[in-house]
């Protein structure tokens, strides 16, 4: 069989044509998510906003109001200071404040359901699935 030379130049074009298109178009989608207004709660994209040194009410504007606090212990020696965490459908956010008030560190902790199977965790992952929320969690740092 004889492919003429035509035909396989006008293949590669639409080829490099297609995956072009398709990478402008993931370019736009990026782009666009990140021009987005933030919104309160607890995601990943809202966790990558806390800083260190922020007051605690900067916090609480970012991911609402705190739940409890966390066992204080945290490894540390001497004047435990507060933890929070805070809980959300694909994570916790959980934040170490300083004496005054100020965060000294924080922490993403991936939580993920324990019977989960990787066929549902990569639908989970593109968002073709809601996330779970019911219980039976193992949390992956």
């Amino acid at each position: 069989m004889v492919i003429k030379v035509e035909t396989l130049r006008r293949f590669y074009m639409m080829a490099g044509a297609t995956a072009a298109l398709l990478l402008v178009a993931v370019c736009l989608i990026e782009v666009g998510a990140w021009m987005l207004p933030y919104h309160p709660g607890v995601t990943k994209r809202n966790f990558n906003r806390v800083a260190v040194g922020m007051a605690k009410a900067e916090v609480e504007e970012i991911f609402g109001k705190e739940n409890e606090p966390c066992d204080s212990s945290y490894g540390l020696s001497g004047p435990n200071p507060p933890r929070w965490q805070w809980d959300g459908d694909y994570g916790r956010a959980v934040i170490l404040f300083g004496l005054q008030g100020e965060v000294v560190k924080c922490e993403w902790w991936t939580m993920i359901p324990a019977d989960e199977d990787l066929l549902t965790m990569l639908s989970r992952m593109v968002r073709c699935l809601p996330p779970p929320r019911s219980g039976g969690y193992q949390i992956v740092y």
